[in-house]
């Protein structure tokens, strides 16, 4: 069976291997890059990946999501099919040995300031809180990205100090399941 998660105007998929040229482009994309915190990507160095590093993160999305039902998803609009990114809940930087689950998204330029990115974290905390039972969901930012940290503060996620990333200080938004009912 093929998950897909719906928003209003927004539709979540698995990655397969048909997505590669949509998530080559998107994941070589320096400004999209920029702000990127996981998958080992190093904070806010702007370092595309390597085309090998996007077919692993391919091969690897589908056993992810069966084992954890957990995934980073591609991201299209309903009503054109364009890809326009990424958006997803798995564990803190795919480290499996701790607790933590990530939201996470990544958009090309032409599609931010559109709501998008509010729409996918709501989605996404619904989903992840209410569908999952998460019992919490982090959201780790680099306090410069005023963007992103808007869009967590309208999604219900509350700042909870300062989390280290690589050497990176960044700042940490969460929610937890019991916070759910104020969304």
């Amino acid at each position: 069976m093929t998950f897909k998660l719906e928003t209003e105007r927004l539709i979540l998929t698995v990655p397969s291997m048909q997505d590669y040229d949509n998530l080559l482009s998107l994941r070589t994309d320096p400004v999209v890059m920029a702000s990127a915190s996981n998958e080992g990507s190093e904070f806010g160095s702007g370092k595309p990946q390597a085309p090998e590093q996007v077919k692993e993160h391919i091969e690897l999305a589908q056993g992810y999501f069966d084992e954890y039902g957990l995934c980073f998803f591609c991201v299209f609009e309903k009503s054109t099919g364009n890809f326009i990114g990424q958006a997803g809940l798995f564990h803190w930087c795919y480290k499996l040995d701790q607790p933590d689950i990530e939201l996470a998204y990544r958009l090309f330029e032409k599609y931010w300031d559109k709501g998008y990115g509010t729409e996918l974290a709501k989605a996404l905390i619904k989903w992840g809180l209410n569908d999952r039972k998460l019992p919490r969901i982090i959201a780790p930012v680099h306090p410069d990205n005023i963007r992103s940290v808007n869009v967590l503060k309208k999604a219900g996620m509350k700042f909870d100090g300062k989390i280290n990333h690589k050497g990176v200080i960044l700042n940490n938004y969460v929610i937890k399941n019991e916070e759910k009912n104020s969304l």
